[in-house]
């Protein structure tokens, strides 16, 4: 291997990192790198990558898959997906001053790596924003039928569908590289797990929420233990199986089907998961009505809530 710093002017002055003897280096001690140049495979122009100077006697090596973090980067050269593989390439300047975490101490030399480093750093900035539960702008990577990747902090996180009601004719290309705002599920350092809800920033930025309120929206799907109504607000809420009737229901397709216009009266938000409960047996009169005429009770519940906007606008 050789190092390129033809980038290297003369006059250029470096930073020279404090000194530190290759003999006391551990595995896994922060070091300060200066940078000096590319490192190129002999006899070709292939980077392998970077000459830096950590105040050793001799430089020692950034590979190239330790550079910098790209929770993106997932496909090898061989075309085969490596979904472990979160660490990258990127161009650095010569003279750059940066910190990096020694990973390998041999006969030829030290390795040292940046993205180790900054994935330590990224993991406990994420559980930070995560203890004081804060909304954070999160880039979209790519989709797959489960839910879609996100960067986080440089780190690759998961937004379940569930999480993000976004229509599959929506779920296009266009929108990768694009921010969404995202609040923590789940940070977990050890299974190198991060689970974030777009809902859970919508409920908290987006139009209150409360108990007892009556909302609108669409049967967007129909279940053994309940109904998924999409709201007109797009929120996603559940109508449990247990809330359609104060009768006994063995399924809520017993009255409803998907794509039907609903009304429900909210009993519960969840401001740990974003979850809203729904219940259409709160507007029954008598037991049963939502069995036998579903529309009944949806109408009936509209002209009250248009008589109720009409007697405050007095």
């Amino acid at each position: 291997m050789e190092a390129d710093t033809a980038g290297l002017d003369a006059p250029l002055q470096l930073y020279s990192p404090p000194a530190v003897k290759s003999a006391e280096l551990k595995l896994g001690q922060v070091v300060t790198c200066v940078v000096l140049g590319k490192v190129k495979a002999v006899n070709s122009t292939r980077i392998v990558g970077y000459s830096v100077d950590i105040g050793a006697e001799e430089p020692a090596m950034v590979p190239s898959g330790q550079v910098t973090l790209k929770p993106n980067a997932t496909v090898g050269r061989d075309g085969k997906t490596y979904p472990f593989i979160r660490n990258g390439w990127a161009d650095l300047p010569v003279g750059a001053v940066l910190e990096g975490q020694v990973m390998a101490i041999g006969e030829t030399g030290v390795n040292v790596s940046l993205a180790r480093l900054a994935m330590n750093q990224a993991w406990t900035r994420v559980a930070q924003l995560a203890a004081e539960d804060l909304t954070l702008g999160a880039k979209v990577l790519r989709y797959s039928d489960a839910g879609a990747t996100l960067d986080t902090e440089g780190l690759p996180a998961f937004l379940p569908w569930s999480h993000w009601s976004l229509p599959p004719g929506q779920r296009t290309r266009k929108l990768f590289g694009t921010t969404l705002p995202v609040k923590f599920l789940e940070v977990d350092k050890q299974r190198r797990r991060l689970v974030v809800s777009h809902r859970r920033a919508l409920l908290e930025n987006g139009p209150t929420l409360e108990p007892g309120t009556m909302v609108e929206g669409s049967v967007k799907g129909v279940k053994d233990f309940g109904a998924i109504i999409a709201l007109d607000d797009g929120f996603e809420g559940l109508l449990h199986v247990s809330q359609v009737s104060q009768v006994f229901v063995s399924s809520p397709a017993d009255c409803l089907k998907e794509g039907d216009r609903v009304r429900c009266v909210i009993i519960r938000v969840d401001p740990e998961d974003g979850s809203i409960a729904l219940s259409t047996k709160m507007l029954e009169e008598r037991p049963g009505e939502m069995v036998k005429n579903a529309s009944a009770v949806f109408e009936r519940a509209a002209m009250k809530a248009a008589d109720a906007a009409k007697d405050a606008s007095l």
